[in-house]
């Protein structure tokens, strides 16, 4: 079985690098939309086979990405609320770079194994977990009923970032939080022995990936991640 991670296309706040995590967040922009439509063409020839399940989060911009990928391969079709992006809480829309870095900071906190840090005005890392496991417990269900099957999770950037290194031990944080998805970028784990095994990382073999050694450095991302 195959869970595929997909972060959303371009929308106009990844642009101003504007930090936008709240309902019902941007829509996808014309870019954003040709990338959408990109996915789904290369899908089998470059990414997994056919989807059985899309799993989305509330915010319109990874509806709008799944919907090339479920008008071509008609898959069973989730809205999880667990796996919204990572709330800025104070800094919501922000734009300066002190309300980025301070996002970004607490990412890595919870990188670094704190997860007692709070985001201003949000959740903490075991907070922000503790949302997200449930849905992946739903998909180890359907993959025990589907073991050949395939399902895409079209998520955010900075959520993708930190569960990655939870889901598959051989993907470290260190790794995925210095190497943010780019949009509609593609991260492969296969269900073995029931554990998630990291093929890829953002279209690449997970092991041409870099760890950064000693402190890990604060790198910005395409915010509304």
């Amino acid at each position: 079985m195959k869970l595929v991670l997909v972060r959303h296309g371009q929308t106009a706040a990844n642009r101003s690098h504007a930090l936008d995590t709240g309902r019902p967040g941007a829509p996808l922009d014309k870019r954003g939309r040709k990338q959408a439509e990109s996915l789904a063409a290369r899908w089998e020839n470059d990414i997994a086979p056919a989807l059985g399940l899309v799993v989305v989060s509330p915010l319109i911009r990874t509806r709008q990405t799944a919907a090339p990928l479920i008008a071509r391969f008609n898959p069973h079709v989730w809205i999880r609320p667990g796996i919204r992006e990572i709330e800025t809480g104070d800094g919501e829309m922000a734009v300066d770079r002190a309300s980025e870095m301070t996002y970004v900071r607490t990412i890595v906190h919870w990188a670094q194994g704190n997860l007692d840090a709070r985001m201003p005005g949000a959740q903490n890392g075991h907070e922000v977990l503790a949302r997200v496991r449930p849905v992946i417990g739903e998909i180890e269900q359907w993959a025990e009923e589907h073991k050949d099957g395939v399902v895409a999770l079209v998520a955010h950037g900075a959520i993708l970032r930190t569960i990655t290194p939870v889901l598959a031990s051989n993907a470290d944080a260190r790794m995925t939080v210095t190497n943010p998805m780019r949009n509609t970028g593609t991260t492969v784990l296969d269900r073995e022995g029931g554990q998630w095994v990291a093929r890829t990382w953002n279209d690449r073999p997970i092991d041409q990936w870099p760890v950064p050694d000693g402190e890990i450095p604060l790198v910005r991302s395409e915010l509304s991640a």
